[in-house]
């Protein structure tokens, strides 16, 4: 379905804008932009390790007043897991880099809801400590994440409860509206939100015609990356000419064929 057919609180969980996330390659008011053209009803800025200021978050507000304007953060702990950050009052941020385990602890503390982004991804398996001491839910689909991956993350979140949810992790304007949730009631700040996000109260969605187009582009894009690595390239070069995240070059580096990161299985 595309994401305009949705009316009713669609919201990407997950995305970074180059004000404060240096991997991001699209402006704060090109990625807005982008949301609203698409027709989500709200965002959440979700940068490393930095949360928004609230006065800069105002301005946003103000020149986008027809979009929900959230923050949260994504925080790597010493695993080299990463989790995305939601708190009622985001003065409550955890500061310290931290285990896994550690940091779920402290967001259930301070009333929170902890999403794991993108597992598998870095990595064939998830860190143990996360099946003793799940998130509230962890990324299933997602810019990020290849049809090859989801069973190991559906079987995670069978093992563990926890919920799935889908959100862009978009590093660029050009993907927003891919994947988001639906929430069946209103969410006006961050209480909200995590209220939402631990009582599950979402649907997941993809555009799956804007996905299979982009599937049918990988192909070539694979050529133009394997062009790149013959040249000496390193990665962020090649991405920088094709697009793309930097894990599907690196996966084409060490030899995987292209069609393993189709998002829509064939």
């Amino acid at each position: 379905r595309r994401v305009r057919q949705y009316r009713q609180m669609l919201i990407d969980l997950h995305l970074h804008t180059n004000r404060y996330s240096a991997c991001a390659t699209s402006s704060p008011e090109e990625v807005l932009a982008a949301a609203r053209a698409c027709g989500l009803d709200g965002v959440v800025l979700t940068e490393h390790h930095r949360v928004w200021p609230e006065g800069e978050i105002r301005e946003l507000r103000a020149a986008f007043p027809e979009l929900r304007i959230f923050r949260a953060v994504e925080i790597t702990t010493v695993e080299g897991e990463d989790v995305l950050v939601y708190l009622p009052d985001i003065a409550d941020l955890p500061t310290e880099r931290s285990s896994v385990g550690e940091l779920i602890g402290q967001v259930r503390r301070s009333g929170g809801a902890a999403i794991l982004a993108h597992p598998l991804r870095y990595r064939d398996t998830i860190a143990e400590t996360l099946y003793a001491n799940p998130p509230d839910a962890c990324e299933a689909w997602s810019l990020n994440i290849f049809s090859y991956q989801r069973p190991g993350i559906h079987a995670f979140s069978e093992r563990t409860g926890c919920g799935e949810v889908a959100a862009t992790d978009s590093h660029a304007a050009s993907g927003i509206g891919l994947y988001a949730v639906r929430f069946s009631s209103a969410i006006g700040d961050e209480a909200d939100l995590v209220a939402a996000l631990r009582a599950r109260d979402y649907t997941p969605m993809q555009d799956l015609r804007r996905l299979q187009e982009m599937d049918a582009a990988l192909s070539r894009r694979a050529v133009l990356a394997r062009q790149g690595i013959a040249e000496g390239l390193d990665t962020p070069a090649i991405r920088a000419r094709i697009g793309g995240s930097l894990s599907f070059i690196d996966h084409l580096r060490a030899g995987l064929p292209a069609q393993v990161f189709q998002h829509v299985p064939g």
